[in-house]
């Protein structure tokens, strides 16, 4: 009988989901929300806090670097699998 070897190699996946405190804007500071409901300024804040800026201590950052830069409130692993792979 021949001596075999096999390489083995395990493949861990999973979701992070964090939590990050609330961040409170204040809608006066950003002038396309002008005249929106509240409901519109959601929608609208949803597609693009990339690109709406506002100035905070001196920098300008976009609504989604401000809400980075919030404390995390709480974080879960879910959704663990375990595979297994050869070479």
């Amino acid at each position: 009988m021949s001596e075999q070897k096999i390489k083995i190699r395990m493949i861990e996946t999973w979701t992070t989901i964090v939590v990050r405190e609330c961040l409170e804007i204040d809608a006066k500071e950003f002038s396309e929300l002008d005249g929106m409901t509240v409901e519109e300024m959601q929608n609208y804040i949803k597609s693009n806090w990339h690109e709406m800026e506002s100035e905070r201590h001196g920098v300008s950052l976009s609504i989604f670097e401000m809400c980075c830069n919030e404390d995390v409130a709480s974080e879960r692993i879910k959704n663990e699998t375990y595979d297994v792979e050869f070479e």
